[in-house]
């Protein structure tokens, strides 16, 4: 039994029992057995053994220590190499926002000059198509200028001589037709009206005054004056010598007639009238 005890309270600690552990197990041994001999010896081996297991488990601990906080120091020492470069790298990033944010604002002004640039463009091109626009319209413009400048020079240049030409043959035919020959009247009539029929319907206008019809400047030209004692009949056309022709309101060639002119019946014959166009002294017309 004593045996037992012992070996089961030596072999909890794998043969020698750690610390005060091998010491309480003498003492639980010399109580259980009054009379047993317990040499000094094992007292103190049991003491001395416990202790040395005390302090050898201790210093395991210390040096399990020392390595953890040698491990934190490196660690430590890590992290803070760590955490610099991150704070370098935190430095580089903000001066690369830095940088960003001051290109994004000069892209914004950029940005706002381009639009203002394009505004600009475009009233420049609304300019331009307006002054195209005036430009065409000029062009329309001088176009039929053109136009009219050219019609008004074939009208005078080619269509009125024509008309002249075929005006003199018709005065002339008018004047074989006032004469006494009946052979020639009718042919004359006949060609006479076939003149007539074409001035008419190149809407031309013979001027042709009458007998007492009022002298007008503008389409008649004076070339005679015949002398009357009726006032009443002063400055009126008396004859028409070679016909007037117009055309739209516009004289191609004025009438060529002779006026009336009054004078009283007296020794020297005086003028108590005159027109526009004539003189008292028959030597100043």
């Amino acid at each position: 039994m004593e045996e037992n005890t012992r070996e089961d309270m030596w072999a909890g600690a794998g043969g020698r029992a750690p610390g005060g552990m091998a010491f309480a197990g003498v003492l639980c041994g010399v109580a259980a057995d009054p009379e047993r001999k317990t040499a000094p010896w094992e007292v103190t081996d049991a003491f001395t053994g416990g202790g040395m297991g005390v302090l050898e488990t201790g210093l395991g601990t210390i040096q399990r220590m020392s390595e953890v906080l040698l491990a934190l120091r490196t660690g430590l020492t890590a992290a803070e190499g760590r955490l610099s470069l991150m704070n370098a790298r935190l430095g580089e990033i903000q001066e690369g926002l830095g940088r960003v944010e001051s290109r994004l604002d000069s892209l914004c002004a950029e940005d706002s000059q381009m639009g203002s640039h394009l505004t600009q463009i475009r009233h420049s091109q609304e300019a331009h198509g307006n002054n195209l626009e005036q430009v065409r319209l000029a062009c329309e413009a001088l176009s039929r200028r053109m136009d009219d400048l050219a019609g008004d020079f074939i009208q005078r240049q080619v269509s009125d001589p024509l008309f002249r030409e075929i005006l003199r043959t018709y005065g002339e035919l008018r004047c074989l037709e006032r004469s006494q020959k009946s052979d020639v009247m009718e042919e004359v009539k006949g060609v006479g009206g076939q003149l007539a029929h074409f001035l008419d319907s190149q809407g031309l206008t013979i001027i042709n005054p009458p007998r007492g019809a009022q002298f007008d400047p503008r389409a008649h030209h004076a070339i005679e004056r015949c002398e009357t004692g009726v006032g009443a009949m002063h400055g009126r056309v008396a004859c028409t010598h070679h016909l007037g022709l117009a055309q739209d309101g516009r004289i191609i060639q004025p009438a060529r007639v002779a006026v009336f002119v009054f004078v009283q019946e007296t020794g020297e014959k005086t003028n108590s009238k005159k027109g526009g166009v004539y003189h008292e002294n028959p030597s100043e017309e």
